[in-house]
């Protein structure tokens, strides 16, 4: 058996622990694991990274208040935010498993089980955010969550943690030129690799859980997230410039594990599904009311924010998209064509 095998085994036994460990504590150990059966009380655990305040959790939080409104308490929904169940990666792999029934993650991680997925963490393939809702919840996305099935996994819908942009903590950037040698954090996604090498960087993988850390301890010198990360994970404490490069549109997927979906009454799905509906409307709606606010919150902390001209960063991730153009070009074209 391989050392990453081995560490894989080993963190998905530690998260089942949690999880265990999480419920009997929680519920006094009255909640039993998730299984169909209208009569039954089902325990559904969510494990993401997101940070409390985000778009993201508002729209989780929302998520949990509906499934357990529409279900009269039949069905709950224990959130655990923060990481507090491990990156992202590992949750995913629980879900699939079984070891956890639910998850909320970046679609940057979900690329390493869904090769599909990648189209849209390529750089600069959306117009704006608009047209990024409307292909993930279009003909795009509904290909995608086809996919997800055949790993086990059961998508409920697609939320954003939003446009992501550039930190950095001793350089103004305002060209790819501006990068040359700067250590940056990236999403464990080849693509997202690819990007930061073609623009000059030098890309370093790593679980979010272990950025604020590194920076702080100067292993990397910049970090790339959704302002509302940013400001609420605190990387304004440990960087100076907010560089607005809006380079990739990072959608959020709803998973539950197919096998657990699959057990369920057509009633209790279709809780969850309009559950998730009222989730990505929370989460859309408090994306768009916070972006401005919490640029306006890191400028006041003392974030130099700087404004860039986004042609030469195209130009230069060019041969990104060129590169993944063979694998991904029916899905490109209606990326496209979506209006």
């Amino acid at each position: 058996m391989t050392v990453i095998k081995k560490r894989t085994l080993f963190t998905t036994l530690m998260i089942s622990l949690a999880v265990f460990a999480a419920g009997c504590g929680n519920d006094g150990g009255q909640g039993k694991p998730a299984s169909g059966g209208d009569d039954k009380e089902i325990v559904i655990n969510l494990g993401s990274t997101g940070t409390e305040g985000t778009a993201a959790v508002v729209g989780l939080e929302k998520f949990k208040e509906e499934v357990e409104k529409q279900s009269n308490g039949k069905m709950q929904v224990k959130l655990h935010i923060n990481g507090s169940l491990g990156g992202e990666r590992e949750v995913l792999e629980a879900v699939e498993l079984g070891t956890i029934e639910a998850t909320a993650t970046s679609t940057a991680v979900v690329g390493n089980f869904v090769e599909e997925m990648g189209v849209v963490d390529l750089p600069f393939v959306f117009r704006d955010i608009e047209h990024a809702r409307k292909v993930m919840n279009g003909e795009v996305g509904e290909r995608i969550a086809r996919k997800l099935e055949e790993k086990n996994l059961k998508l409920l819908t697609w939320g954003e943690t939003g446009v992501r942009h550039l930190t950095t903590k001793a350089t103004e950037v305002k060209s790819p030129e501006d990068l040359k040698g700067i250590k940056i954090r990236t999403m464990e996604n080849k693509i997202h690799i690819d990007a930061w090498k073609a623009l000059g960087a030098e890309a370093t993988p790593m679980s979010w859980t272990e950025v604020y850390t590194a920076l702080q301890q100067g292993v990397i010198d910049a970090q790339e997230n959704p302002v509302d990360v940013i400001a609420t994970g605190g990387i304004d404490q440990v960087q100076k410039y907010l560089i607005l490069t809006g380079h990739v549109y990072n959608p959020y997927a709803y998973n539950i594990n197919l096998d657990l979906w699959k057990g369920l009454s057509e009633e209790q799905q279709q809780i969850l599904l309009d559950a998730a509906q009222k989730a990505q409307q929370a989460n859309y709606e408090a994306k768009d009311k916070d972006e401005q606010k919490y640029i306006d919150q890191l400028k006041n902390s003392g974030m130099t924010v700087v404004e860039v001209e986004k042609q030469p960063f195209m130009d230069a991730t060019q041969p990104v998209r060129d590169k993944y153009k063979e694998k991904f070009g029916d899905l490109l074209d209606l990326i496209a064509q979506t209006q």
